[in-house]
């Protein structure tokens, strides 16, 4: 059997349509829990947050040179991360507590990045010090902002196997059904031809 491979957060699909929904996605999910984990080390989570515009190359540099000088504050970071996504992913696929709000709330109290004027115009960059604030905040805003929307009901969760992504559909008719037809739709879509061929050749 070949072996699955997992995209990195480099070469993800960012199909979920909010900030929020694509960093619950930064992980696969099976059964309620995350699997194909993306998230391995805080260098992929500033990865992330710059593939998203979230920071720049020079800020990405200068927090993973902070994170190298203290191990313990980037474990942390990424450990903070990863407990805001899992609650992400579960409050929009609808299986989520009052303990999810309440650290989506815990999130939306931490300082904000600020704008920093430079010669190519106004970048985010993270407040000084922190190794995690400068992603969480605005995740969890965007998740605050996606929950209080009259389109926070084309919130979807994909039927695909071992996908379980977040995403909002903004299809003319709603009825969108998988996260990326490029993946889960055409893999279904191959599955569903493989079985009527053998069907008929019976």
């Amino acid at each position: 059997m070949r072996e699955r491979t997992v995209p990195t957060v480099e070469d993800i699909e960012l199909v979920g349509g909010r900030l929020c929904l694509d960093f619950a996605n930064t992980a696969n999910w099976l059964d309620g829990a995350p699997i194909d984990e993306r998230l391995n080390t805080y260098s992929d989570l500033v990865g992330w947050g710059r593939r998203q515009g979230l920071i720049d190359r020079t800020t990405e540099a200068r927090l993973n040179e902070q994170a190298r000088c203290d191990a313990a504050a980037s474990e942390e970071a990424l450990v903070s991360a990863v407990r805001l996504r899992d609650a992400n992913w579960r409050i929009f696929s609808r299986t989520g507590d009052a303990t999810d709000i309440a650290q989506l709330n815990a999130a939306l109290a931490l300082p904000g990045p600020r704008l920093s004027e430079r010669s190519a115009g106004a970048v985010w960059v993270p407040p000084v010090g922190d190794l995690g604030a400068w992603l969480l905040h605005p995740v969890a805003a965007s998740a605050a902002e996606l929950l209080t929307s009259p389109v926070r009901p084309r919130v979807k969760s994909c039927p695909g196997d071992r996908c379980g992504w977040v995403f909002l559909d903004g299809s003319p008719s709603g009825r969108r059904r998988w996260c990326s037809m490029a993946t889960c739709g055409n893999r279904r879509k191959a599955r569903a031809h493989y079985s009527r061929r053998r069907a008929g050749e019976r």
